[in-house]
């Protein structure tokens, strides 16, 4: 008896670690969810809720924006500069470098062509970049990948 208390032991330890690892992995998001994340991120900028933006950073993004400082500074660099947005004239996903990417595309008071707000994402939704400029020096986002594009083609006999 002893050894089959032992291996129904052992396969309730697996039975736990599967169903934990599988807990632990979250659902992949959509584009919807990072449309819906890049639309926080934006408002939360221009409002200067910094703490709710750092806590969907990543660490190395938190230190390279220098903190809940250099957020609220370069939003004042942006309205100083730019002034206020006075529309929002595209709001998108794209993808950079294979990362999703919120385009958030406004015209502002003092600037003659639309400024970019870009934030870069990981798969789990948090900040890994921000990118911010005029439309003209905005950096290319990744070309779609189409269906056919992934399928090599057959080869032909002659």
């Amino acid at each position: 008896m002893r050894p089959s208390i032992f291996v129904s032991g052992a396969t309730c330890a697996l039975l736990f670690a599967r169903t934990a690892g599988a807990q632990a992995v979250p659902p992949a998001l959509t584009d919807a969810d990072y449309l819906k994340l890049g639309k926080h991120f934006t408002e939360w900028f221009f409002t200067g809720q910094t703490d709710s933006l750092l806590s969907h950073m990543a660490p190395e993004t938190q230190l390279a924006l220098k903190g809940a400082e250099g957020i609220l500074e370069t939003r004042d660099q942006v309205a100083a500069r730019a002034g206020a947005e006075k529309k929002v004239t595209e709001e998108r996903m794209t993808r950079r470098r294979g990362n999703p990417q919120f385009w958030h595309q406004g015209e502002f008071e003092n600037l003659s062509e639309p400024l970019v707000l870009r934030w870069v994402m990981n798969p789990r939704g948090q900040i890994i970049g921000v990118g911010m400029g005029p439309l003209s020096q905005t950096p290319p986002e990744d070309p779609p990948v189409s269906a056919t594009a992934a399928v090599p083609a057959m080869p032909t006999k002659p």
